[in-house]
């Protein structure tokens, strides 16, 4: 059916989408962690991750996605920031 071919491509495109963006926040999170080592920073920022969840899930509700969601993705996505800052060189 075309119509589901259609919107198939279009999901398609915003998977590629997501994963050039998920490869860019990866990128700065190592430059990150290289700035964080270089001035001795812990690699975790409890208050800066709770403020982004914060953030994240009152736009989630205005976006009409279910902030449950968008938390566990962003806490994964932020445990991988963590991990990527950790092996940074400087």
């Amino acid at each position: 059916d075309r119509a589901v071919a259609r919107l198939r491509a279009g999901i398609d495109r915003v998977d590629d989408a997501l994963l050039a963006l998920l490869a860019r926040r990866r990128a700065l999170a190592l430059r990150l962690g290289r700035v964080k080592k270089a001035r001795a920073l812990p690699v975790r920022d409890l208050r800066r991750e709770r403020a982004l969840l914060a953030r994240l899930s009152a736009r989630a509700r205005r976006a009409d996605l279910p902030a449950a969601l968008v938390a566990a993705l962003f806490k994964r996505i932020m445990a991988d920031s963590r991990e990527v800052q950790r092996r940074a060189s400087v």
